[in-house]
This record gives C-alpha cells, sequence and structure tokens, in this order.
C-alpha cells in the first residue's frame, strides 16, 4: 500500500525511470549515443547515468540488462496499478477517462518533467538534441513499448484524433511530433491546486419570482442543459450556483460575451468538470448567437457540440429575445425565463442592499426608486453602494435620500441607448411651461400614471388582464414651438428619469430591412435604459400605410406594422411627438393611452411667455410694450424665444438695451422667415 499520492506517483517514476535506463541501454548499444563528447553540445553519459540513478534503483544484476529491466519495470507498474487508492488524483483520471496501460504510460511520459527537471535532460539526451526537451512521439514510442511491436499501438494513441489529445489530455507542442500535458492535468495530478468545493449561494439567498422558484428547485443535476433567460446576468448566475450548493457540486464558469473563442475556453473546463464532477455556467452566450462573424459562428457550432457530450448539469444564459431560439436546433434543453424583478421585490432587493450597507433610507424613498427603475439585483446592489458612497462625500453622515438614490439608479441603468439617440438636458419645471390648463392637467395626468403604473399593472393585477400594456405610450401634436420637446422634459424631470430624443437620421434607412434592424436596436436599448423615449417627427415613422402599389409600398407597409409591434411589446415610456397628428397610422392611435394636443398660445399666453423670456438681469428699456407685443404678433412659444434671444444678441452687439425698437425688427424678421408678412415692415406703434 501507499502512504498517499506522491508516494504512488513516485513508485510510478520509478517505472519510468527503468524504462528510461532501458531505452539508454539500447542506444548506446548500437552506438546511437555519444559517438564523440561534442554530440548534442552536450549531455555526457556520466550526467544521465547520475540521472537515472537517482530514482530507478536497479539492482546491480539487472543494471545493464535490457531485459531485466524491463521485467523489474513490469512489476513496478503493476504494484502502483494494483494498490492504488480509488480517491488519489492519478487513479481518478485513468478511471474517468478509461485510459488503458499504454495511455497510461503516455501521461505519465508527459507528467515527468513538471515533476523534476532532470527528465528535460534525459528526453533532450533521448531525443538527441540538446534543446529538444519535451517528449516526443518518437520517445514514447521507444520508452514505454516492451518490444517493437508495440511501437504501433504506442503511435496510435498519440495521433491527433485519438483520445489523449481529443479528451484535452495532452496538447501538441510548438514542434511536429512534440507533446505536453495540459496544464490543469499537470496541477491535478500533482494536486497542486485546492480541492474545489460547491458554490455557497443555496437557495436562501436567490430572490425569484413566484411560479419560477418551483421549477428551479426541480431541476436535475443529470438533466438536460438548462438554458436560463434573464435581463439579469447575476440573478442567471445565482440559480445555477443555488442548485449546485444544493446537489454538492463544484461550478465552474465562463463568459461568452466578445469572446468568438468560447468553444475554448468550455473546452479547457472540460478536463475540471469531469474529475471534480462539476458543473458549468456560460454567461451571455447570446452575444456569441448574434454575430455574424463567421469564427464566431464556427466557435458557436463546437460550443453546441460541446454540450451534446457534457457530462454533469451545464447551464447556459442569455437575455431576452430570440437569439437563443434561432441558435438552438436540435439541441436537447430545457428552457427558463427568469422575469425581471417585479417592484416588490425590487423595493425588498433595495432594503436589502441598504441594510448589509449599514444605511437606512425612507421607506416612500426606496418604494419611488423601486417603481421607478427596472434594476436588475446586481445593479440595485450597486446604486446602493453609490449612493452611500456620493452622500459621505457630500454629507457625512447625512441621510440618502430620495434624489441620490435616484441619481444612482439613473448611473446604474443601461447607457446603450446612448449610441442610438440624444439625451436631452432637464432643465424646465411646470412654472416654466406657457400652456392652457387643460393641457396642463393632462400633462400632470400622464406624470401621475407613469409614477403609479406599477401599482395597477402589477400590485391591482391589470398587467395580467391586459397583456402588452406595461408601458405608457404618450402622442403630443402641435405646431412647431408649442412645447412639445419641454413638455416632455419637464414630464421626465418630474419623474427622476432621463429623457432620450431619437435619432430619426440614424434611424430611417433607405435600404430595405435596415429600419427594422435599427428600431430593434433602439427598442433593445431601452428596454434597460430606464429612460423616456421621445420621438420627435414622429410622422416619419409611425406614418399611415398606404396602399400598396408597388414593392417600395409593401416594405414600407412592413416597417410600420413591425413598429406597432414593438411598441406594444415596450413596457416603457415613449412619447412620440408630431406637427400633423392627422398623419398619424389609426393603429397607432389605438396603442396610445393619451393624446394631448399642444395648440398655440392664445394672446394671455403669449403675454406670459414674453414676460418669462427675460430675467432681472436682462436689460429691457421701459418703452418695451410686452401686452402690444402678444396682442399684435401671434407668434409661438418657440418663436417668442427666438426673437428674444436673437434681440437680446443684438442689443448687446450694439452695446444698447433691448429696445420696443429692437424687438420689433427681429419680429418682423423672424414672420418674414415664415413667409408670414411682406420685407418692408416697421416696429410696431406704441399704443
Amino acid at each position: 500500500m501507499f502512504s498517499g499520492p506522491q508516494d504512488h506517483l513516485d513508485r510510478l517514476l520509478r517505472a519510468l525511470d527503468l524504462l528510461l535506463h532501458r531505452e539508454i541501454l539500447r542506444l548506446r548499444s548500437t552506438y546511437q549515443l555519444s559517438l564523440d563528447e561534442f554530440r548534442g553540445l552536450y549531455i555526457s553519459d556520466a550526467h544521465v547515468d547520475a540521472l537515472i540513478a537517482e530514482r530507478a534503483q536497479a539492482s546491480e544484476s539487472n543494471a545493464q540488462d535490457p531485459v531485466r529491466l524491463t521485467l523489474e519495470a513490469g512489476q513496478v507498474w503493476e504494484e502502483c496499478r494494483e494498490h492504488v487508492q480509488p480517491e488519489f488524483p492519478w487513479a481518478r483520471v485513468l478511471a474517468e477517462f478509461a485510459l488503458d496501460d499504454h495511455e497510461a504510460g503516455i501521461l505519465l511520459v508527459a507528467l515527468a518533467p513538471d515533476v523534476a527537471r532532470k527528465y528535460e535532460t534525459l528526453y533532450a539526451y533521448l531525443n538527441d538534441d540538446v534543446s529538444r526537451k519535451t517528449p516526443t512521439v518518437d520517445l514514447a514510442a521507444r520508452v514505454l513499448a516492451a518490444a517493437p511491436g508495440e511501437r504501433v499501438a504506442i503511435r496510435r494513441r498519440l495521433r491527433p484524433a485519438s483520445r489523449l489529445f481529443r479528451e484535452g489530455l495532452l496538447v501538441p507542442g510548438s514542434s511536429a511530433g512534440d507533446f505536453h500535458l495540459a496544464p490543469e492535468v499537470s496541477a491535478f495530478l500533482l494536486d497542486l491546486d485546492r480541492p474545489l468545493e460547491p458554490p455557497a449561494v443555496s437557495w436562501g439567498n436567490v430572490r425569484l419570482p413566484e411560479g419560477v422558484e418551483g421549477i428551479a428547485h426541480s431541476l436535475k443535476p443529470d438533466g438536460p442543459l438548462v438554458v436560463l433567460e434573464s435581463s439579469d446576468a447575476t440573478l442567471a448566475a445565482s440559480v445555477a450556483a443555488a442548485a449546485c450548493n444544493g446537489w454538492r457540486v463544484p461550478l465552474l464558469t465562463v463568459d461568452a460575451s466578445g469572446s468568438e473563442a468560447t468553444h475554448s475556453a468550455i473546452e479547457r473546463t472540460t478536463f475540471t468538470r469531469r474529475v471534480h464532477r462539476a458543473g458549468l455556467f456560460v454567461a451571455q452566450l447570446d452575444q456569441l448567437i448574434r454575430s455574424t462573424d463567421s469564427s464566431a459562428r464556427e466557435s458557436l457550432r463546437r460550443v453546441a457540440a460541446s454540450f451534446e457530450t457534457a457530462r454533469g448539469p451545464v447551464f447556459v444564459h442569455v437575455e431576452p429575445g430570440d437569439a437563443w431560439r434561432t441558435a438552438r436546433g436540435a439541441l436537447r434543453h430545457v428552457h427558463v425565463t427568469l422575469p425581471e424583478p417585479d417592484v416588490e421585490m425590487r423595493g425588498g432587493l433595495w432594503l436589502e442592499a441598504l441594510f448589509e450597507l449599514g444605511e437606512v433610507a425612507a421607506p416612500e424613498d426606496v418604494a419611488e426608486v423601486a417603481a421607478r427603475f427596472r434594476l436588475t439585483s446586481s445593479h440595485i446592489q450597486a446604486a446602493a453602494r453609490q449612493a452611500a458612497d456620493v452622500r459621505d462625500l457630500e454629507e457625512p453622515g447625512g441621510p440618502i435620500g430620495r434624489s441620490r438614490l435616484f441619481a444612482a439608479a439613473r448611473a446604474y441603468s443601461d447607457s446603450a441607448l446612448a449610441a442610438l439617440a440624444r439625451k436631452v438636458p432637464l432643465a424646465n419645471s411646470w412654472d416654466d411651461l406657457v400652456l392652457p390648463s387643460v393641457t396642463l392637467n393632462q400633462l400632470r395626468e400622464i406624470a401621475s400614471a407613469a409614477r403609479t403604473r406599477e401599482t395597477v399593472y402589477a400590485t391591482w393585477g391589470l398587467g395580467r388582464r391586459h397583456p402588452g400594456a406595461g408601458g405608457i405610450k404618450v402622442l403630443f401634436s402641435g405646431q412647431s414651438g408649442t412645447g412639445k420637446t419641454m413638455s416632455a422634459g419637464v414630464i421626465a424631470r418630474e419623474l427622476g428619469l432621463d429623457l432620450y430624443q431619437i435619432d430619426l437620421s440614424r434611424v430611417v434607412s433607405k435600404y430595405i430591412g435596415e429600419t427594422e434592424k435599427n428600431l430593434d436596436r433602439v427598442f433593445n436599448a431601452a428596454r434597460g435604459s430606464n429612460a423616456v423615449l421621445f420621438f420627435d417627427e414622429a410622422d416619419a415613422l409611425f406614418g399611415k400605410r398606404s396602399e400598396v402599389k408597388d414593392a417600395h409600398d409593401r416594405y414600407a407597409n412592413i416597417e410600420v406594422g413591425y413598429l406597432l409591434q414593438k411598441m406594444e411589446e415596450y413596457e416603457g415610456i415613449a412619447i412620440l411627438a408630431t406637427n400633423l397628428g392627422r398623419n398619424i397610422d389609426t393603429a397607432f392611435s389605438r396603442r396610445l393611452q393619451y393624446v394631448v394636443d399642444l395648440p398655440l398660445p392664445d394672446e394671455p399666453l403669449r403675454l406670459r411667455l414674453w414676460r418669462n423670456m427675460f430675467t432681472a438681469d436682462t436689460p429691457v428699456a421701459e418703452d418695451v410694450n410686452f401686452p402690444l407685443l402678444a396682442r399684435q404678433y401671434k407668434l409661438s412659444g418657440g418663436e417668442i424665444r427666438n426673437v428674444a434671444l436673437a434681440a437680446a444678441f443684438l442689443a448687446a452687439g450694439d452695446g444698447q438695451v433691448i429696445t420696443m425698437d429692437v424687438l420689433g425688427r427681429v419680429v418682423a424678421r423672424e414672420m418674414l422667415r415664415q413667409g408670414r408678412i411682406a420685407s418692408n415692415t416697421s416696429a410696431p406703434a406704441r399704443r
């Protein structure tokens, strides 16, 4: 019996040393080595004899007899095979991969240089090349074969498609015919790595929505591939970890995002998974699936093949969408959808994250940030840390209020939308909106609906009764300058959300099918942005479908139909703005909860607009008659703003104050630009 794995390995290496000794004697007897002392530049016979004598310890009668060395090596090898303990690393590898004696011998030849550097010298000596210190196919065949006829069998086991290479135990060397042991195999056989333990995460640490928890708990370690569809990679990883914790098996992780060599990373885990009976979690595989690169497709094919032959539990994480469904083929699997945390669960996650930091926030603030921002569990934890860090910088010891929670939540919302849209500054409040009271009430109603939508859709259950009604869709209709963009900004600011204006030049394409792809990218990016979407000039995208007269009409109608579908699926807040409400397709109108008409201001509203354009620091002459300007010129709010700024720049350039004459000339120029008066216009009469 052996005292332990190291004692067993020492005995195996003694058998190898005896075989190496035998091969040295064979070659010396035929004068294939040491013809002169410079051969190989050079390793002396005496040096080699000293290295062999360290462990071989052949009896004096056997020391110069190859036949007796063969018998003695065979006895040592048989002793190692019969008395090895099943838990020894060597025994586990041989049993797991069902290796025969020839394959085990090859494994030992490859392992020896990792145990002692003397084997590099011995291999260089036998390779007749002082620089070739690694095992070679020829060397292994000569050392391990008891008779010349066995060499073919050993060479066959060292072909590139053989089991040793296919299972990842051996790795080809840099030169033809060279090979070496895979690093993870060597580390395992030498007992260098710490034992793998099951994950620390248990089901008690994982928050799952009702209906999913039972499915997750019913997973089995020897079952098919498990596909976890979730926008929260951390949650998917926690499910895999909790399952493996329950089965008492370790879990290895491979991140497929941004890596087209995912198959190689998965293959490198094969040995560890098999000898440790470990599970595998592949994160964000859909990133590889969506890639159009040919190398990525080949990587995906090899990944799928590895799933087919995998032993032990395998979990794959994909983002929500159709990417996995189109790539899975006939692969045996179970699909588990992990829905985003609902408002109640998000509130609990916020409270837990703050509690772990030793922080306390007002319950109403936590409830509000949970309702407004659909964040994943990992992002909630990160946002809570940032809110505390910002508080420590700005007001050490102070409270974490609503504003800091909202700012941190915005910071950890997905920023992918920034590449497809323009972030609109939110500088205006309700006091800056100069609109009829009916219109203002409608806008406040929209803001209230956005604040309470989680209550209506989730808590009251209307989201289950009305599928696809999870978002807020609004249409602002009115002439240019009536305050559509400002109104959207005020609503976003009231909600504590960012406002992104969709750049139609990046969306609409003349090429067939490209507009749909761009729209898909916009809505996918918007899903995690927790922002208000603002489609200006919306009739360019949401226009009426026309009678099909040619192929262009047909594809234009397809675009509109696709947009209808994406708008209905979108669960965020989307505001459409148009100058021509009658041009919006009626199918869109049916899907809009709110349609707000922003009219041109009447005289009292124009007077408020004129007075609001200037501050107490603006030098305005006493002769400026705002009531007269409001009565005489029917301008929109945007036009009044243009006039006020142009007059201010004109007066500042002349070193003067803003006079009625300056305002009159600028108003005339603005109306001329609009094509509403003749060019020969003077300032308004002062009355």
